[in-house]
């Protein structure tokens, strides 16, 4: 008997977004969480699989735009048995024609 089949996963997903010109200035805004194939909803310790991130895009000259985005995946990366975060920054400049 597989004990593997009989364990229920999850995939959840939270997304938090500000709409383009709610605060002067700001194009975007996000705040993001993500948890794929879970056993445990909502559980309070890092676990593989895990993504969070905040983007932000700030309109600073017409149609240019400055955007961040900020997110840490979870996952062992040394197969040690301990949750790794990688932190990643992306920063690019927009231009809309």
């Amino acid at each position: 008997k597989n004990e593997f089949l009989e364990e229920d996963f999850f995939n959840y997903h939270f997304s938090l977004n500000l709409k383009d010109n709610m605060i002067e200035g700001v194009s975007e805004a996000r705040l993001y969480y993500t948890q794929f194939l879970t056993d445990r909803l909502f559980d309070n310790r890092y676990q593989e699989n895990l993504l969070r991130g905040i983007r932000l895009g700030y309109n600073f000259w017409k149609n240019c735009y400055f955007i961040v985005d900020i997110h840490d995946i979870f996952y062992d990366r040394d197969l040690d048995n301990e949750v790794d975060i990688l932190r990643t920054t992306i920063a690019e400049i927009k231009v809309a024609f």
